[in-house]
């Protein structure tokens, strides 16, 4: 069974809240292909988010950012 794309959720300058409730805006989208082993080998394309939060650049994967409540 091939693993689904992820979705880009948020694109740059939206604001976002981390699980652990810290506001940040996202400063930067990276975009990869994630490559796995299956008959045939696939990949998937995943992103990573650059969050400037309080001056300073977290990189956060979409299961660990949030809209912000």
């Amino acid at each position: 069974m091939r693993i689904p794309d992820e979705q880009q959720i948020f694109q740059v300058g939206d604001e976002v809240e981390t699980i652990e409730g810290q506001l940040g805006i996202v400063k930067h989208v990276n975009t990869h292909s994630v490559y796995y082993e299956h008959r045939p080998i696939a990949s998937y394309t995943s992103y990573n988010y650059a969050v400037d939060i309080d001056d300073k650049i977290h990189i956060l994967k979409l299961d660990q950012i949030i809209q912000p409540q």
